[in-house]
């Protein structure tokens, strides 16, 4: 299987985008490292990290939420969104 690179104009955009965000968090974990902190604030952040952590590993699936009025603007929740004879109602595709 032959890889190839990414568009150049892709890599153009995302390529200063991920040495940014690099920079940025080199930049606070230096700066973090560099001062004395309380064993809470430690602890927190540990906990923070294991939340999150967790959170990524094992999704909570959410059920019974109506989001489609957001993408789908035809598709409003009851009593939601404009009238069907409102003049001013738009729909954008």
């Amino acid at each position: 299987m032959k890889h190839s690179l990414p568009a150049p104009r892709l890599l153009a955009v995302v390529a200063p985008v991920c040495a940014a965000g690099l920079a940025v968090t080199c930049a606070g974990v230096f700066t973090f490292a560099l001062e004395q902190h309380k064993a809470t604030t430690l602890l927190g952040l540990i906990a923070l990290i294991a939340a999150s952590t967790l959170a990524d590993r094992f999704p909570v699936p959410v059920e019974g939420i109506d989001t489609g009025a957001s993408i789908y603007p035809e598709e409003w929740p009851e009593g939601g969104g404009p009238s069907p004879d409102d003049p001013n109602r738009k729909a954008v595709s």
